[in-house]
């Protein structure tokens, strides 16, 4: 892990725990709120904003920093951007959209449409994502919430949403979830935790490397 790097985001980390605000939602790695690469079907509520940034050890141990904002009144519309520096001297920012055409209903998932990299800086990727709250029962207590994904994706580059791509979230507690996935490529599996109602931490296995991810979740 480049020391230049871990200093910057371990110094943004703790910038954001700092903060306190209303917990709405989590970004993925890429931006979109969602798990790990998975986009989940809900977007960002109005007036509410994500703040975060992560740091992924691939071999050009990658970090990224960015923001989504949610507006829309019946229909939320999430608007994101995204920083980041493949390669040395070479800095991108991404804009995302998300557009969740139906919200979740009793027996029907919420649904979206969306874009990752609208600019086309790397691969433009167009995606159509659901999301359905599938409870899991326990005798004598309240059940676990379960949230299940399945979507699929279009880009150039034939790996990442490049395909059928589905994710799991398990509660484990208040505060704690499992999230596993499949991005068209890798089977991926971390923890999320709750450090606040605002604040999220993220440790994962993404593509076969570690993933590391700070949120802060706010209301304009």
């Amino acid at each position: 892990m480049h020391s230049k790097s871990l200093l910057i985001a371990l110094a943004l980390m703790a910038a954001l725990v700092g903060l306190v605000g209303p917990a709405y939602a989590c970004p993925s790695a890429n931006g979109p709120s969602g798990l790990w690469n998975v986009p989940t079907a809900p977007a960002e509520p109005q007036d509410t904003y994500s703040l975060f940034v992560n740091h992924h050890t691939l071999d050009n141990e990658l970090t990224r920093f960015g923001a989504n904002i949610g507006t829309g009144l019946e229909t939320p519309l999430e608007i994101g951007v995204t920083a980041y520096e493949p390669d040395v001297g070479d800095s991108r920012t991404v804009f995302n959209l998300k557009f969740q055409a139906m919200q979740e209903k009793e027996k029907a998932p919420s649904v979206a449409v969306g874009a990752i990299d609208l600019t086309q800086e790397g691969d433009r990727t167009f995606y159509l994502v659901a999301t359905k709250r599938l409870d899991v029962p326990e005798k004598g207590k309240e059940p676990h919430p379960v949230f299940g994904t399945v979507g699929v994706g279009a880009n150039n580059s034939n790996a990442v949403l490049d395909g059928v791509f589905f994710g799991i979230s398990y509660q484990l507690s208040d505060t704690s979830a499992v999230l596993l996935e499949h991005d068209a490529e890798d089977l991926n599996i971390g923890l999320r935790h709750h450090i606040s109602d605002s604040t999220v931490f993220d440790v994962a296995s993404v593509n076969n490397r570690l993933y590391l991810g700070l949120s802060y979740n706010g209301r304009r």
